[in-house]
C-alpha cells in the first residue's frame, strides 16, 4: 500500500556524483538549523527552520508570508519562475514551509549534461524568462540574497526554472 509510507521521515541526500537518493531518516543541516523532510507519495518537501527567538520567529514569519503572498499573485510571464509554498506554520521554536518538490537544481544538471544533454538544453532556453523574473522581483522591492545553482530547479512538469530558498530575502 502506497499510503504506507505517508507521514514516514524520508530525507533527500545529495552525493558528490550528483546523484540524489531518498532515505527513511533526517537530515539535518547544523550550518543553518534547518530539518528538511521529503514524502515521496504526495511529492512534498518539509522545511523546518528552527528559531529560539520568538521575536524572530514572528520577523521571520511575516517575512515568508508576504513573499508567497506577493510570489502567489504574480501573473504572466513571471508566474512560473517562482517555487509554490503549499503551507506556513509557526511553531515556538520555529517555521515549517512546506512545499511540491520542484526537481533537479541546476547544479546537479550542469554536472549531468554529457551523460543527459537534454535538460542543460531546456535550462539554457529558460534563462533569459528567468533573468527577466528575477528583475520583476527587484523591481518590487524582493532581493533572495542567496541566488546560486543550488536554489534553481528545472520543473519538468511545468517545464520552468524555479527560484526556491527565500530563507535570506528582504523586502524593502
Amino acid at each position: 500500500n502506497e499510503n504506507d509510507n505517508c507521514g514516514k521521515i524520508f530525507c533527500i541526500k545529495k552525493y558528490e556524483t550528483g546523484d540524489i537518493k531518498i532515505h527513511h531518516k533526517i537530515l539535518q543541516y547544523e550550518k543553518n538549523k534547518s530539518k528538511i523532510t521529503y514524502c515521496p507519495i504526495h511529492n512534498i518537501i518539509t522545511k523546518f527552520s528552527f528559531i529560539n527567538n520568538p521575536e524572530k520567529i514572528e520577523q521571520e514569519y511575516n517575512k515568508f508570508n508576504k513573499i508567497n503572498n506577493i510570489i502567489n499573485k504574480l501573473e504572466g510571464q513571471y508566474k512560473g519562475n517562482f517555487y509554490k509554498s503549499l503551507s506556513l506554520k509557526k511553531h515556538e521554536d520555529g517555521i515549517e514551509e512546506k512545499m511540491e518538490y520542484s526537481g533537479k537544481d541546476l547544479f546537479e544538471i550542469y554536472k549531468n549534461k554529457k551523460k543527459e544533454p537534454e535538460p542543460w538544453i531546456n535550462v539554457l532556453l529558460k534563462l533569459p524568462k528567468l533573468i527577466n523574473s528575477l528583475k520583476h522581483l527587484h523591481q518590487i522591492k524582493i532581493y533572495h540574497r542567496d541566488l546560486k545553482p543550488l536554489n534553481l530547479c528545472y520543473n519538468t512538469k511545468t517545464d520552468e526554472i524555479e527560484i526556491i530558498d527565500f530563507e535570506m530575502a528582504i523586502i524593502e
